[in-house]
């Protein structure tokens, strides 16, 4: 078993590492204007796409400081990013599905029970505590990102690129015609609730509002009706 020393060693090291990502960002965002990324070829334009986002999501996961600022700073990084190299329709799409790829931190809670309690029982009280907190992290992150894209554009899924994407809980779980939702973000959050900076009760539960007002219109059925499934079955 690696010991704490090595612990905190490894933690300094992931910390100066995020930070030092943190400014690659920075610069590549300066960088990339709109005339220039949408003069890259389709095949250059996704390679950037999926280096920016697995940059933005080790900063979230390891960076230092504040949980809010981080999380602030990294949203709106990604609504840059997203609306420079975004081009076709489904791009926004396969960035959202690769930020939100399982991570040591994330998901914690849209997982099996068997799988979480294998993670409890490895884990040393201080590696369970710091995974709790950057699971913190991430989750204010995801709820600024919501905040900026709005919630139904973060849930959406684009079903040929997704569906071999799922986590362990979605598949089987829900019906093929309802893969366009990510329902599991949806549980992850409600079973978070609350994260630095803020709560489900803040957007998370406003949104889940208007799905049930607009199934009186015969609207967003689904996304309820599949929530609704996996919180009480």
């Amino acid at each position: 078993m690696k010991s704490l020393n090595h612990l905190d060693e490894c933690s300094a090291e992931n910390i100066f590492a995020a930070e030092v990502v943190h400014d690659v960002i920075k610069t590549i965002s300066l960088v990339l204007d709109s005339e220039c990324s949408r003069n890259l070829t389709s095949n250059a334009r996704a390679l950037t796409q999926q280096i920016l986002v697995q940059c933005i999501r080790y900063t979230v996961l390891e960076g230092s400081g504040h949980a809010e600022k981080i999380a602030f700073s990294c949203a709106n990084w990604l609504s840059a990013i997203m609306d420079r190299l975004c081009v076709e329709t489904c791009d926004s799409q396969h960035v959202l599905d690769w930020l939100l790829e399982p991570a040591y931190a994330w998901p914690l809670c849209a997982t099996s029970s068997r799988k979480s309690e294998s993670i409890s029982e490895n884990k040393s009280s201080q590696h369970a505590d710091y995974q709790e907190s950057r699971h913190g992290y991430f989750a204010a992150f995801i709820d600024e990102v919501a905040s900026l894209l709005g919630w139904k554009v973060v849930i959406a899924s684009t079903n040929t690129f997704d569906t071999e994407r799922r986590l362990p809980m979605d598949k089987g779980k829900y019906p093929e015609s309802d893969s366009k939702y990510r329902i599991w973000l949806l549980i992850e959050m409600l079973c978070t609730w609350y994260w630095p900076g803020g709560s489900a009760v803040g957007t998370l539960l406003p949104f889940l509002v208007s799905c049930m007002d607009g199934m009186a219109k015969g609207c967003e059925v689904s996304i309820i009706d599949n929530v609704d499934e996996v919180t009480f079955p």
